[in-house]
């Protein structure tokens, strides 16, 4: 074998698999190995391609048969796992706790974010759910199919947590200064509606749960 043929190597190109013989040097320095320019592009482009064979927009998400097809869901857990790889983002067996600015965890699928709680509605029904879903036990990150619910905006607002600002301790009740009396107030189709002044905030508190009652409140909303 003279020193001309030894430095040369006969490969495959990775593309359309034509026979191709390179320098030895070129071969090493580059980690795809093509035929031609136009493989190398081709390829290039291949990566480039969606997931799946279309495009998803707002109006025409990912189905349940897709959603599937990338990741298992647990509904006693929450947990959705990567059972087949597709970006950079996840390998096999990872189970994504990516957290978005809202406390929700969320997946990226074909260069859109879904949030999980909505998703694990796809999962289990087959279609994403008609209205906002609500984690019944107000933690965001508790994506169990028993811990969500669809509602609607409004009876989504009836299940809510205290309010960091709260200073009364109680949901609705606050401290009414100019009089030092405790007011109670509750808000009813977006509309605050007055309960009363009471010099006892048990009293205040005891209107105000009167209220939830009266109207549809869920029996978790302020906890």
């Amino acid at each position: 074998m003279n020193n001309k043929t030894a430095l040369r190597i006969k490969f495959n190109c990775e593309n359309c698999g034509k026979e191709r013989i390179q320098k030895h040097s070129e071969f090493k320095r580059s980690k795809n190995h093509y035929c031609s320019r136009e493989c190398s592009f081709s390829a290039m482009s291949a990566r480039k391609k969606p997931i799946f064979t279309r495009e998803f927009t707002e109006e025409e998400p990912i189905t349940a048969t897709e959603l599937k097809e990338l990741f298992s869901y647990d509904e006693i857990s929450g947990d959705f796992t990567v059972i087949k790889k597709y970006n950079t983002l996840y390998k096999v067996g990872d189970t994504p706790l990516s957290v978005n600015k809202d406390g929700y965890l969320q997946l990226r699928i074909n260069k859109k974010m879904y949030v999980q709680h909505r998703l694990a509605w796809l999962y289990m029904t087959g279609s994403f759910p008609d209205g906002d879903i609500d984690h019944i036990n107000h933690d965001r990150l508790d994506n169990r199919f028993c811990n969500l619910r669809v509602v609607t905006k409004d009876e989504n607002n009836r299940n809510m947590s205290m309010r960091h600002s709260n200073t009364s301790g109680v949901t609705g009740v606050s401290l009414h200064r100019a009089t030092g009396s405790w007011c109670a107030e509750i808000k009813h189709k977006g509309k605050k509606v007055y309960l009363g002044l009471y010099k006892d905030i048990n009293d205040a508190k005891l209107a105000r749960e009167e209220a939830e009652v009266r109207y549809g409140y869920h029996e978790n909303h302020g906890k």
